[in-house]
């Protein structure tokens, strides 16, 4: 691996360290319901298809993870035509895009994933931290309480959504 691509490949790794420090998963149990990713609507938030983003301004290293979670988003959505998959299993997916997404600056993407997330798994405090993280992080400092607010409601104590507050 070149120096350009260790360093882009760090770089990355900190950042998804960094956003992943907050609002660790909650132990919330699943459903257990049948999803049809493709006629999902909860809410006011209907599942959207994320497509993924042109990726050459990116290192190598880093396209390949990205690729690889939308892989991994793509497979599981098509389980769900035939098997037993649940929504907290295709949250997480959603989930996964949405953060590598968020850490490459593609924050587009990241929130429509977010937002997938936060919908498939309502009780799971995690989707609307991040979400308000992605707010503050896009530069829209007005936008990110409202998904803090929800995370608290979540998990009250929470220190990293009480500070980011």
């Amino acid at each position: 691996m070149s120096g350009r691509n260790r360093r882009g490949a760090a770089v990355f790794t900190s950042v998804l360290a960094v956003v992943g420090g907050g609002c660790a998963s909650s132990q919330v149990g699943d459903s257990g319901r049948d999803v049809d990713a493709a006629a999902i609507e909860i809410g006011e938030w209907e599942i959207q298809s994320v497509p993924i983003p042109a990726l050459s301004r990116l290192e190598p290293s880093v396209q390949d993870q990205v690729r690889e979670r939308y892989a991994a988003l793509e497979a599981l959505e098509e389980k769900t035509t035939s098997l037993n998959t649940s929504a907290t299993q295709l949250a997480h997916a959603h989930g996964d895009v949405g953060l590598i997404l968020m850490a490459t600056g593609l924050y587009g993407g990241a929130e429509t994933s977010l937002r997938n997330a936060q919908a498939l798994a309502p009780t799971e405090p995690r989707w609307p931290y991040y979400l308000g993280q992605l707010h503050l992080t896009s530069g829209d400092r007005a936008g990110a309480p409202e998904f803090f607010e929800r995370a608290l409601e979540l998990r009250p104590t929470d220190l990293p959504t009480i500070v980011a507050l």
